[in-house]
């Protein structure tokens, strides 16, 4: 059965092709109501502004092969529900973003309001010392009612989500795979309470196993979905400065905690702090951040 919908023809479009959301955008503006895609008309090869045009090809044909039905039920079995950029619970500010996600994959709470949202990321092998510090630090502002949201990688991501949870508080993790997948292993349990209480959703389709190459592309949504982003620790090449460089473009404010001139995990996040970023000393100078 053909989608009749804008809303479902994103979803069926975005799904087969991989939780391609830069093909989906540039369909959308040759061909806004999909409706050369699903009539195989051959022109719209020459009118899409997409490079690789021969790559859609087999998109297409995938289109055409799996059903809008079947992939609906997929999603139902695995309890996930996709939001496409038109559905109104979508969060409008991610729309600003050069390649806004096409679809979100979503499992558990609803997607939280970015006025209460905290973005923390961090290293993946952290000190002992930002260990602790992790929990000391946003305690305060889980108990206030700020949601963290990071990405459930080791080390960092995992110490804020688990901080959230012990804590009473709300987060969320951005997956940069599909929902079917985890990374690390270890993160089994978790995945499992945060989809049951809490929410886990990313950009890619259930069925994408996890890649090198779709870690920073999940960062800029940690970024776009955040008031502010908290780094923690950080080397002076990693993917949290990435994000920190995706948040400064997104229009977010930067926090970073600060560390010994010494250390290789704070070299990241002095030269932040250098650069202008917000130093985070103690639980106030976060809970300020947000009105308190």
């Amino acid at each position: 059965m053909v989608p009749e919908t804008i809303n479902e023809r994103i979803i069926h479009l975005h799904y087969c092709s991989g939780g391609n959301s830069r093909l989906v955008k540039d369909i959308l503006q040759s061909d806004p109501e999909m409706n050369e895609v699903y009539e195989k008309n051959p022109a719209f090869f020459e009118k899409t502004s997409f490079q690789n045009k021969e790559s859609l090809r087999p998109v297409l044909q995938r289109v055409r092969a799996l059903s809008y039905d079947t992939i609906q039920e997929l999603l139902f079995k695995g309890g996930i529900k996709a939001l496409s950029l038109i559905d109104e619970e979508y969060p409008s500010h991610l729309f600003h973003m050069t390649i806004p996600p096409a679809v979100l994959y979503c499992k558990g709470r609803r997607l939280p309001p970015q006025e209460m949202t905290l973005g923390v990321v961090g290293s993946r092998k952290p000190t002992v010392r930002a260990e602790r510090n992790i929990e000391e630090l946003l305690r305060p502002a889980v108990e206030k009612g700020i949601i963290v949201v990071s990405g459930m990688a080791a080390g960092v991501d995992t110490l804020a989500h688990k901080t959230a949870i012990k804590f009473g508080g709300e987060t969320a993790a951005v997956l940069a795979y599909g929902l079917n997948y985890l990374y690390p292993a270890s993160n089994r349990n978790l995945k499992e309470k945060m989809e049951r209480d809490h929410l886990v959703f990313g950009e890619y389709p259930p069925y994408i196993k996890p890649m090198k190459h779709r870690f920073p592309e999940r960062n800029r949504i940690i970024s776009g979905l955040s008031r502010g982003v908290f780094v923690v620790e950080a080397k002076m090449r990693s993917g949290s400065l990435i994000t920190a460089e995706t948040a400064l473009e997104q229009g977010r404010d930067i926090y970073a905690l600060p560390g010994r001139i010494t250390d290789e995990l704070s070299e990241g996040t002095n030269r932040l702090i250098q650069d202008g970023a917000k130093s985070i000393l103690t639980p106030e100078d976060l809970l300020e951040e947000f009105g308190y």
